[in-house]
């Protein structure tokens, strides 16, 4: 079983707003996608790193504002890191896809009606500066022999925040029903490019291949952008 790492979304704070009493953490979507190719492809993406994804699909980040990301702009740029990013057609289609290797792509109202499942330690001192306050937030989980590990941007990425929560398939889509609706409607489910048979002898690729070029492509970003 492959544990699923986390790419915390903590390095990536923006300065806020002047009054505002935390600084904004908007790039939890980011952070997913990182997290879901990093799994699927071996690849060490970090936040800041995927952000050059968003920008590539039309998320503009914006120091001190919190910018929205869509599943939509999520799937294009699952496109571009190429790998498969879709929309869940129904749990059923979740769990299917997850047990055969998928990253599900879960957006949440955090921590509404959530089971009691370990939380970071950056959201339980949000919870002691603003008690019972819920946020919209991109999470991501995978399959797990307790049933699925569920990995939260806000958690750091270090120590006991290195790997996602195992917890069950009933926890899980009970997270995944905080937005109020059915648990499979904000889910995305990210898996590689499925394997066809040539018609032709060719040589083989590999998705790797794809994101090793895609990954070369944003450290220069990055490094212009420093």
């Amino acid at each position: 079983m492959k544990l699923l790492k986390i790419v915390t979304q903590r390095d990536s704070i923006e300065t806020g707003k002047p009054g505002v009493q935390d600084d904004w953490m908007d790039d939890c979507a980011w952070s997913t996608l990182a997290c879901a190719i990093n799994h699927l492809t071996d690849s060490t993406l970090a936040t800041k790193q995927a952000l050059v994804i968003g920008e590539s699909v039309g998320r503009h980040d914006r120091d001190g504002f919190p910018d929205p990301t869509s599943l939509a702009q999520l799937v294009a740029g699952a496109k571009k890191a190429g790998i498969v990013g879709r929309y869940a057609k129904s749990w059923d289609d979740v769990l299917k896809a997850m047990s055969a290797g998928a990253v599900i792509g879960i957006n949440v109202e955090q921590a509404k009606n959530y089971p009691p499942v370990r939380m970071s330690d950056w959201h339980r001192k949000h919870q002691i500066r603003k008690p019972g306050k819920t946020y919209g937030h991109m999470t991501c989980a995978s399959q797990h022999e307790r049933g699925a590990q569920w990995a939260d941007p806000t958690m750091s990425g270090k120590g006991n925040e290195s790997y996602a929560v195992p917890l069950s398939l009933a926890e899980l889509k009970q997270i995944a029903s905080s937005k109020g609706d059915a648990p499979h409607k904000r889910c995305l489910i990210f898996t590689t490019k499925p394997v066809v048979a040539p018609t032709k002898p060719v040589a083989p690729k590999k998705v790797a291949v794809k994101v090793n070029t895609l990954l070369s492509q944003i450290r220069k970003s990055v490094t212009r952008n420093v």
